[in-house]
């Protein structure tokens, strides 16, 4: 046992309430387990024990990865590489970088430099970027674009400050200047 590396190592840990009930279930049963071994029993507050209370023994838990692994169909990976898996699903969940480093426990001065570690963009959320900047540019001229936000309407904006003229031009005639307010599409230079 040894003291952890930062002050983000100790710290509370919000968990799914069904992981919790689990959690509890768990706990019980390792006071079944305390009781089985009488005057066996090494009390070290441990979550997860060997059934006389030691820790677990890390070859044992080791070995129980690559069988859970093997069990599940999926490829073979360190225990380690199930912080790329946790930091990419909060990702794939849209949970915003600063909320990410948090919950992983990086410090606000390496979150950047842990997200390109550990957050692996999947091929899912590429797609669906390259299809969002399709419909954008592509969309249908009789499409509705009334439903964009004037926080969207500025993002297109700055967008297209960005694109060749043509671009600018074809994105101006899909979100025309409004009336009542201005240019609540693209300002096209002349």
């Amino acid at each position: 046992m040894t003291e952890v590396k930062s002050r983000a190592g100790r710290r509370v840990v919000n968990v799914p309430e069904s992981l919790l009930d689990w959690l509890r279930t768990h706990d019980e049963e390792q006071d079944d387990d305390r009781i089985a071994a009488g005057d066996l029993w090494q009390a070290g507050g441990w979550m997860f024990t060997q059934p006389t209370g030691k820790p677990l023994d890390p070859r044992a838990d080791h070995d129980e990865w690559k069988s859970l692994l093997e069990a599940a169909n999926v490829r073979d990976a360190r225990l380690h590489d199930a912080r790329h898996t946790a930091a990419t699903m909060l990702l794939v969940l849209n949970v915003p970088l600063r909320a990410i480093a948090d919950v992983m426990g990086w410090s606000p001065g390496s979150a950047s430099q842990m997200a390109g570690r550990y957050i692996h963009v999947p091929d899912a959320i590429r797609r669906g970027i390259a299809d969002q900047v399709g419909r954008l540019l592509w969309a249908a001229e009789e499409e509705d674009s009334s439903d964009l936000t004037a926080e969207h309407r500025v993002a297109i904006r700055h967008l297209a400050e960005m694109l060749p003229p043509r671009w600018r031009e074809r994105l101006a005639e899909v979100f025309p200047d409004d009336a009542e307010g201005g240019a609540a599409g693209v300002v096209v230079p002349a």
